[in-house]
C-alpha cells in the first residue's frame, strides 16, 4: 500500500505543468524581501513633554522608530522593564505601559506610591529598579527626611500593583538597589555627613525586604583621605562594583583626585568585604558618578558621569581595571546594555550605541541619535 501511494505522488506530480525557473526564482526572492530580521532589543527614552521615544535595535545596533512612537505616557527620570511591561514614574505616581509585540506601548494601570510613604504623602519618586524575576517592583522616595524605598508586587495579567513594603530608610540616599545573580541579596551604597555605607537587604518569597547587618568596609584609603560610597552595581554571580568619592581632609574637605572604583564580594550570608586598597582603586575620567551598569557577561562595567561615559574591565573579586578613555563627553545621566554586546548611552540630548566586548569597542554607524530633553532611558532585551 505504501509503494502504492509513493507512486502515485510521482504520477500526480509529474502531471502538473512545468512552471518557468526564472518565475520560482522571482517568487523566492519575493519571500526574501519579505522577512524583516526581528530586533534583538526595544529601547525608550523618556522626554520631559510626557512622552516616551521608542526604538527598535537591529542585530547590528541600528535603531528604527516604533511604529506609533512617540508614546504618550510619563516615563520620568527613571523606569523599569520586565519583559511584559515597562513602568515609568511621575512625581507621586508609577504608570504601568503594555508592551505589544513590536514594542508599541500603551497604559493600563497607574498608581499612587506616595500616600504609601512612611514619612506621610510627601515627596517624590526617584528610581524605579526589580528584583531579577520581574514580580516585584521597586522605588526610592526622596522626601528630604528618611528616603525610604518601596516594593509593590506586580499583577502579570493587568499590570497593576499592590503595595507591599517599605523600609531601608537612610538620609540622603538617591540610588536604587542592585541585587545578586542569586536574587536573594541586593545592596546599595550611600553616604550622608560623612556616614559612608554600602547597605545590605535580603529578599523574601514575597518581594519584600529585611535589612541585613551588613558592615561593608571601604577599601584601606590613601592616608588622610576618607572614602565615601556613591553607587553600587553588581555582576550576575556574586559581586558588586560601588564608585567611591575620595575626601581629603575630612570633614567636607575638598575631593582628592578623581572618583575611584572597587570591587567587593558577597557570602552565602550576604556579607561584603574587599580586598582592594587605594593603590589599586582605578580613577575615574568622567567626573562625578552619576549611574553604572555591568554587561550581562559580568566582564564590562559602563560608568556614566557628569563628564561622560567609560568602561572598565571588571574582574569579579580582583581589582577592576581600566579599559577605555571617554567614549562620549559630556554629561551622560544612564547607560544600559542588551544581550548582544549593545551599549546604549543618553547624553545630554544624543542617544549613542556602541558594540563592546572585552577586546573591542566601537560605535554603531548611525549614533548618536539626536534626543529632544531626554529624561530617561530603558532597554528591553528581546
Amino acid at each position: 500500500m505504501l509503494r502504492f501511494s509513493l507512486l502515485c505522488l510521482v504520477v500526480i506530480s509529474s502531471s502538473l505543468p512545468a512552471f518557468p525557473q526564472i518565475a520560482s526564482q522571482a517568487s523566492v526572492e519575493s519571500v526574501k524581501q519579505a522577512v524583516t530580521p526581528a530586533p534583538i532589543a526595544y529601547v525608550y527614552v523618556s522626554n520631559t513633554a510626557n512622552q516616551i521615544v521608542g526604538y527598535a535595535a537591529s542585530s547590528a545596533g541600528k535603531l528604527t522608530a516604533i511604529p506609533g512612537s512617540p508614546f504618550k505616557g510619563a516615563g520620568g527620570a527613571s523606569m523599569a522593564v520586565n519583559g511584559k511591561y515597562l513602568f515609568g514614574e511621575g512625581n507621586a505616581n508609577i504608570y504601568s505601559y503594555l508592551i505589544a509585540s513590536n514594542g508599541a506601548l500603551k497604559q493600563v494601570a497607574s498608581f499612587n506610591a506616595i500616600k504609601y510613604n512612611p514619612d506621610g504623602a510627601y515627596g517624590f519618586l526617584n528610581c524605579l529598579f526589580l528584583d531579577h524575576t520581574g514580580a516585584t517592583l521597586y522605588t526610592l522616595i526622596a522626601d528630604n527626611d528618611n528616603d525610604p524605598y518601596q516594593a509593590f508586587k506586580i499583577n502579570k495579567t493587568n499590570g497593576e500593583l499592590t503595595y507591599i513594603w517599605s523600609g531601608g530608610s537612610a538620609r540622603g540616599n538617591t540610588t536604587p538597589m542592585t541585587f545578586l545573580g542569586n536574587n536573594t541579596f541586593a545592596y546599595a551604597a550611600s553616604q550622608f555627613y560623612l556616614n559612608p555605607y554600602v547597605f545590605g537587604f535580603q529578599r523574601n518569597s514575597n518581594g519584600t525586604l529585611t535589612e541585613i547587618a551588613n558592615d561593608a568596609a571601604m577599601p584601606a584609603e590613601k592616608p588622610g583621605d576618607v572614602y565615601l560610597p556613591v553607587f553600587a552595581i553588581a555582576d550576575p554571580t556574586n559581586h558588586v562594583a560601588v564608585a567611591i568619592y575620595p575626601e581629603k581632609g575630612a570633614p567636607f574637605g575638598p575631593q582628592d583626585g578623581p572618583e575611584l572604583l572597587a570591587s567587593y564580594t558577597a557570602d552565602a550570608a550576604g556579607n561584603m568585604t574587599t580586598n582592594n586598597t587605594y593603590k589599586n582603586t582605578p580613577g575615574v575620567a568622567v567626573g562625578s558618578v552619576n549611574r553604572m551598569r555591568m554587561s550581562p557577561s559580568g566582564k564590562l562595567l559602563a560608568v556614566a558621569g557628569s563628564a561622560g561615559l567609560q568602561l572598565f574591565h571588571f574582574n569579579g573579586a580582583s581589582p577592576i581595571t581600566k579599559y577605555t578613555g571617554l567614549l562620549v563627553s559630556g554629561p551622560v545621566s544612564m547607560a544600559y546594555w542588551d544581550n548582544a554586546n549593545h551599549l546604549y548611552v543618553l547624553g545630554a540630548s544624543k542617544l549613542y550605541v556602541f558594540n563592546a566586548t572585552p577586546t573591542s569597542v566601537s560605535q554603531v554607524a548611525g549614533s548618536p541619535y539626536t534626543i529632544k530633553n531626554p529624561s530617561a532611558l530603558i532597554v528591553q532585551p528581546k
